[in-house]
């Protein structure tokens, strides 16, 4: 019997099965390690109570070690200065992804209020793009890179609607300002402001959030230049705030400054917010006030508590007709505005006194704000509670390095495209 030997040419074009790695969606592969920040959902959560999804700056704080300048041995890489009562880091970023390796999403602007090179404590506020009252949020942390570029946005993290923020983080005795002023406007307005008094570096301390200024109610004071930014006619709208803390001591004035637009002169005012001190006839209170010349509407609390030594978040808006005051993040009471006449002026806006020579208040002062429109009573809850206590406001979770996807179709064979394959005698044979 013969034997046959078979000769087989296949020719085919054959898809082929190849080994693939699919990279992770690291942010910037040149950032070593990554946290995610998880926000708390709920107002009453002490966490997001605001409907407000885009460009809400939030106040994160915290002491991470690994936050710690290299030299302390901690991870961050490059710092703007080596002088650690000014330093921030520049390889610290905010982003606004969901998982550091799979949604590393986009730059935040973000800037440093206070950073500790030998701690890793932080004091960051973060424009966050997403937000909800009912659904926890993220923002992710990247750090480490040697090479960092400065990515900070200070003017940019706060909307057009922020008409001056300033932190009052400043020593007052030494100019800080690119306008070579002592108190620092955080928006792009340059509301920076003036010292007065005999204030001294040991007048910064510390505060609600990082540091504060100490006003000892005898001649200390800060003023702004007048500016139509924060200046308010009768029909507009807007929203003051600030952190006070009132010793139980204030036996001179009867209505004394917190914040005031007014020297004490003829004509309205658009906005004060006083603390009536023990010789007022309702002593330990706040009032709020506007005027025209006229008129002279507002509210006065009722709980004579606020002489209590501790920080209140104090808050006075106006929206249309309606004056609303705010303590820690709940309302208070409100009245009806009447003002009908001239509410702006010419006079300096002043922290701490009425005019520069009378009605000083004592006490410590901090993150004070203005705005040309009324803030939702949400995104007040939503500030007091990221200001309050952001260990509670904010979950940070544990360090992530970047990782790689496992390669898909491992152990597989490849075909070869396009080409001849002869099968003779059972054996494939290669041409």
């Amino acid at each position: 019997m013969k034997k046959f030997t078979s000769i087989l040419i296949i020719s085919a074009l054959l898809v082929s099965i190849l080994p693939t790695t699919v990279m992770a969606a690291w942010f910037d592969s040149t950032f070593t390690y990554c946290r995610k920040m998880t926000m708390t959902a709920g107002g009453t959560s002490g966490g997001v109570a605001t409907t407000t999804t885009l460009g809400y700056p939030l106040l994160a704080t915290s002491t991470i070690a690994d936050l710690k300048y290299s030299t302390q041995g901690g991870k961050v890489q490059t710092m703007d200065t080596l002088n650690s009562a000014t330093s921030s880091p520049l390889d610290v970023i905010f982003t606004s992804g969901t998982d550091c390796n799979s949604d590393g999403g986009s730059l935040l602007d973000f800037h440093f209020e206070e950073y500790a090179s030998t701690t890793g404590k932080f004091v960051a506020w973060i424009e966050s793009t997403d937000m909800s009252s009912t659904t926890a949020k993220t923002v992710l942390m990247y750090y480490g890179k040697a090479s960092a570029t400065d990515q900070r946005d200070e003017t940019g993290t706060w909307d057009a609607n922020y008409k001056g923020v300033w932190h009052l983080k400043e020593y007052p005795n030494v100019v800080n300002c690119t306008t070579n002023k002592e108190i620092c406007d955080s928006t792009s307005n340059a509301n920076n402001g003036d010292m007065a008094g005999a204030m001294t570096s040991g007048d910064k301390v510390s505060a609600q959030i990082g540091n504060g200024q100490d006003l000892d109610g005898t001649n200390d004071y800060f003023s702004i230049a007048d500016s139509a930014s924060i200046d308010y006619a009768v029909s507009q709208d807007f929203t003051v705030s600030v952190w006070a803390k009132a010793p139980n001591n204030q036996t001179t004035g009867t209505n004394n400054a917190i914040i005031e637009k007014w020297d004490g002169g003829a004509g309205g005012y658009p906005y004060v917010i006083r603390f009536q001190s023990q010789t007022n006839a309702d002593p330990n209170e706040i009032a709020t006030r506007r005027y025209d010349g006229t008129f002279n509407p507002g509210t006065t609390s009722t709980t004579g508590n606020y002489n209590d030594n501790s920080f209140h978040y104090l808050v006075f808006s106006k929206s249309g007709a309606t004056l609303s005051f705010y303590n820690n993040g709940t309302s208070i009471k409100t009245a009806t505005d009447t003002t009908t006449g001239i509410t702006t002026n010419a006079s300096l806006l002043y922290f701490g006194s009425r005019g520069g020579v009378s009605n000083y208040f004592t006490g410590v002062i901090d993150e004070v704000r203005i705005s040309n429109i009324v803030r939702h009573a949400m995104d007040i809850l939503t500030d007091y509670n990221s200001q309050v206590n952001s260990a509670l406001f904010w979950t940070i979770g544990s360090e992530e390095t970047e990782t790689v996807a496992t390669p898909t179709g491992v152990g597989k064979k490849a075909t070869i495209i396009g080409a001849r394959i002869i099968i003779v005698g059972g054996r494939v044979i290669l041409p």
